[in-house]
């Protein structure tokens, strides 16, 4: 079971990954370009020459996009869109 979470989960980010217009660079500059993850609070997407990397905050933070960091979820102010 836990394994088919995990797959459904990773299919979910390679479908969104997939769906969206890429705006990593296609080289990596001086700083990191990060993306939030609108579906999930609890992620987010680092690019990594023109390839957008899901990584996961940790357990009980959200990404902040303010200041590009995993935070704690009053700070963050996430609002995930949900698939209703």
């Amino acid at each position: 079971m836990k394994a088919q979470i995990l797959a459904i989960a990773f299919l979910a980010a390679v479908a969104y990954a997939a769906s969206f217009s890429n705006p990593c660079p296609v080289e990596d500059g001086e700083f990191a370009v990060y993306i939030r993850n609108p579906y999930n609070c609890s992620s987010y997407y680092v690019c990594s020459n023109g390839v957008p990397l899901l990584m996961a905050c940790p357990e009980g933070l959200h990404w902040n996009v303010w200041v590009n960091t995993c935070d704690w979820p009053a700070s963050a102010k996430c609002k995930p869109i949900t698939l209703d």
